[in-house]
């Protein structure tokens, strides 16, 4: 089931080349506040809210990060986004890899830092505290190993 006309919030700063910032699990677009100032002279910045975050919408389609790439899409179109630079930080580097999987057409560069789609090296202490806080979050254990 699809949630009819989604909007994410975003900032938007600059012109020229866009490049889409997608911050972290548990942050919202200020995360980038300092960046943008930087690079809005050289690029057309879009800095999102992910579904749930910050100002944007919790809607009612499922809260992972497929969705928040379909959400990713449904941005770039409504915004007129044929091509993009993407930019993420941990969840948001995910996103981003996700996205250019299913359309690479569409990035034109990614700018990953801490991306982890596959939880196998992280230290054990590390990633038992993550379970325990998306727990806490939303109920639900979950085996990032299995």
């Amino acid at each position: 089931m699809r949630e009819e006309s989604f909007q994410l919030a975003y900032e938007e700063a600059g012109s020229g080349i866009p490049l889409i910032l997608l911050h972290g699990n548990g942050e919202d677009r200020s995360y980038f506040r300092h960046q943008i100032k930087d690079l809005q002279d050289i690029r057309h910045v879009y800095a999102l809210d992910t579904r749930g975050h910050g100002q944007s919408p919790r809607g009612t389609a499922p809260f992972n990060l497929d969705q928040f790439a379909r959400d990713l899409e449904e941005f770039m179109d409504q915004n007129g986004i044929k091509q993009a630079d993407l930019l993420g930080f941990s969840d948001g580097a995910n996103i981003a890899l996700l996205f250019a999987l299913k359309h690479p057409d569409r990035v034109t560069k990614l700018i990953l830092a801490g991306g982890n789609l596959d939880p196998e090296g992280m230290n054990p202490k590390d990633l038992q505290e993550i379970q325990e806080e998306y727990k806490t979050a939303t109920g639900f254990q979950k085996e990032l190993l299995s």
